[in-house]
C-alpha cells in the first residue's frame, strides 16, 4: 500500500529545503485543507488527477475576498499538494506526479506609488508626528525592499551606498 499522504506531507514539511515556516505563513494552513480533501490516511500512490480536479471544484466552492477564491489562490493550494507529491516522487514512494489541473489567472496585479503619493503618505506621517515611519516609507519606495528583508537589515549589510541583502523571499542574493 505504501505511505499515506498524511504522512508523506508531515515528512516532506520536516525535511523539504524549500519550505521554511517563515517563508509563507499560509502553507500549514493549505497542506491541511488538501489533507483534509485527500484523507489523511489515503496512500499517496492513489491520489490521481481526479483527486487534485476535486480538490479545485471544494476550493471553487469556499468563499473569497471578492466571494469567490481566485484562481491564483487555488493554484496555491495546487501548488502546495504538487510539492508533496513531487516529494513522494523523489523519495520514490510513487512512480509519478498526477497531472495538476493548474487554474488560469488573469494576470498580475500592479500596485505601486507614484512620486506625489509617496510624498503624500510621508507628509501625512510627518504631519503625525510619525517621523520614523515616514522614514521607513521613503527607504522602502527608493530601495523596493520587501517588508522582510528591511526589518531583518543589519548595519554591516549597508556598503558604500549599497544594500547587501544574503537572505531574499527567491534565495537568490542582491544588491540594492
Amino acid at each position: 500500500v505504501g505511505p499515506t499522504f498524511g504522512s508523506v506531507k508531515a515528512e516532506a514539511l520536516e525535511h523539504h529545503a524549500g519550505w521554511q515556516a517563515d517563508r509563507d505563513k499560509s502553507l500549514g494552513q493549505r497542506l491541511d485543507y488538501v489533507e483534509a480533501v485527500f484523507g489523511r490516511d489515503t496512500p499517496v500512490g492513489d491520489v490521481k488527477t481526479i483527486d487534485l480536479d476535486r480538490l479545485v471544484g471544494s476550493l471553487k466552492k469556499r468563499p473569497g475576498i471578492n466571494g469567490k477564491l481566485s484562481p491564483g489562490t487555488i493554484n496555491r493550494y495546487l501548488a502546495a499538494a504538487s510539492a508533496v507529491l513531487t516529494f513522494a516522487k523523489k523519495r520514490e514512494y510513487i512512480i509519478g506526479v498526477p497531472s495538476v489541473p493548474w487554474q488560469l489567472e488573469a494576470g498580475h496585479r500592479i500596485h505601486w506609488l507614484t512620486q506625489e503619493g509617496e510624498q503624500e503618505v510621508i507628509n501625512n506621517l510627518t504631519a503625525e508626528g510619525l517621523l520614523i515611519d515616514a522614514l521607513i516609507v521613503r527607504v522602502l519606495a527608493a530601495t523596493g525592499l520587501r517588508w522582510s528583508e528591511f526589518v531583518s537589515l543589519e548595519p554591516g549589510m549597508v556598503e558604500d551606498g549599497w544594500i547587501k541583502l544574503t537572505t531574499t523571499k527567491t534565495d537568490t542574493p542582491r544588491d540594492v
